[in-house]
Order: structure tokens, then C-alpha cells, then sequence
């Protein structure tokens, strides 16, 4: 068993240690702020509405039926699927925009009569991204 009491009395009378003083160098840094030109003003393309401004769609229903439409199909037609909102959401609004009137009945086409299936692969969300219009919805819509 130790005994600390003796060990504190063997310390108070030894010598101390040497010290030694270490200075800690002292680092300055200046700064220097340049302000940036303001940017140049945004044409406008109404008043009060800056060019970078995105309308919203003329109808933005329509987008969320064609795209409730298709995955309501693939689930029939294929079962269900791993779905991702975010990425449907922008593939069909984009899927949209570019086929207006058409969108419609291209996704329509695809699953009433080609059945849910082109160029025998399965009909899914990735067939409406812009990537697949060459090879999908232009072929679809020269048929129409």
C-alpha cells in the first residue's frame, strides 16, 4: 500500500526543478478590404419583374396530372417503385415545358399502346427526362 503522505513530505523538501521560460511568439496579420463594384442593373423584362425571374408554368396543374398519370401507370403496369418527389417533380415540370400539349398524350401513348414498354425496356420516370426525348417522346410524337 502507498503512502501518499509520506511522498507530499518528500516532495515539499526536494529541490525544485529547474523553470524555464519559453516566450510565445506573437503572429500579427493585417487585413485589407477592398470593396466590389455593385452590379450592373438587370434588364427587366415588365416593370417591377428582373429578366432572371421564372414565370410559372401557364398551367401548373398540368404537369402534376401528367406526372400523377405516368407513375400511377408504371405501378399498374410494372409494380411499385422506389419513388424520389423531387426528381418527378422537376422531370415532369421540364418534361412539360418542353412537349406543352403533347405531354399528355405521349405518356398516354406509352402505356396505352406501346403497354408500358419501348424499345422493349420498361416505361419509367427516366423516360421523360430530357436525355430520353430523342429516342421517346419525339419518336411518340412524329406518330401522333
Amino acid at each position: 500500500m502507498l503512502n501518499f503522505t509520506d511522498l507530499s513530505k518528500q516532495l515539499a523538501e526536494s529541490t525544485p526543478v529547474q523553470e524555464r521560460r519559453v516566450e510565445v511568439p506573437v503572429v500579427q496579420e493585417q487585413v485589407t478590404v477592398t470593396p466590389l463594384p455593385a452590379p450592373a442593373p438587370q434588364p427587366e423584362t415588365k416593370p417591377g419583374i428582373p429578366s432572371f425571374h421564372v414565370p410559372p408554368l401557364a398551367s401548373s396543374l398540368e404537369w402534376e396530372k401528367l406526372r400523377d398519370y405516368v407513375v400511377e401507370r408504371i405501378e399498374a403496369v410494372h409494380g411499385p417503385f422506389p419513388r424520389e418527389p423531387r426528381r418527378e417533380n422537376t422531370t415532369f415540370m421540364a418534361f412539360y415545358a418542353r412537349w406543352e400539349d403533347l405531354a399528355l398524350p405521349i405518356a398516354k401513348y406509352a402505356f396505352e399502346e406501346a403497354e408500358g414498354f419501348w424499345l422493349g425496356a420498361p416505361v419509367s420516370v427516366a423516360r421523360f427526362e430530357k436525355s430520353s426525348d430523342a429516342a421517346f417522346a419525339m419518336k411518340i410524337a412524329e406518330k401522333l
